[in-house]
């Protein structure tokens, strides 16, 4: 079996990758002590990776484009359109930058403070109601600065709350300047 890809022997293996979620691959790769296995997800052959030469191949841009990898269907309820698993070059780089400053203890504190404080305010409101689903209430309605009523993660409103409009986040974000 020396240089032969392990192979999973199943017809199709998208109800065990629903089923284990992000443990999927770790899983396999630790059963099969390697680093990849062939696989069928959604009727196709996939390979799936992992380990440290892995990151390297995947994040290396010559080899791999975001931009259409994901269906619009799957942008529209799990990502959210332009979001950064769908951009690459520039656009990606200065999103990612911006993610990574979320990321520091302050960062995370004053986001903390943030999001306490935004729910806090909402108390008054709540207690009036007789039952609150954490759920329903994070996401909000909020009209664009193109006029357009869009629902929006209470969390990314919170966020952004020091931005004048939604179109100064983006201008934000391009003004990000990315460290080599």
């Amino acid at each position: 079996m020396a240089g032969q890809i392990p192979n999973e022997k199943t017809i199709d293996d998208t109800i065990d990758l629903m089923k284990e979620g992000y443990l999927y691959i770790k899983n396999r790769t630790d059963d099969y002590h390697a680093n990849l296995f062939e696989t069928r997800l959604l009727g196709q052959k996939a390979v799936c990776i992992s380990g440290e030469e892995a990151v390297k191949i995947f994040y290396d841009p010559e080899k791999f484009k975001r931009n259409g990898a994901v269906p619009k269907r799957i942008q529209k309820t799990l990502f959210g359109e332009n979001a950064i698993q769908t951009l690459d070059g520039k656009e990606h780089l200065h999103r990612k930058a911006l993610f990574l400053s979320l990321m520091g203890p302050d960062a995370q504190q004053h986001l903390a403070q943030m999001v306490r404080a935004a729910w806090e305010a909402r108390i008054p409101e709540w207690e009036q109601k007789d039952r609150i689903v954490l759920f329903d209430i994070q996401h909000v309605k909020k009209k664009t600065p193109a006029g357009e009523w869009r629902a929006f993660s209470f969390f990314s409103i919170v966020a952004s709350q020091n931005a004048e409009n939604l179109q100064n986040v983006n201008k934000q974000v391009d003004k990000i300047k990315v460290q080599a």
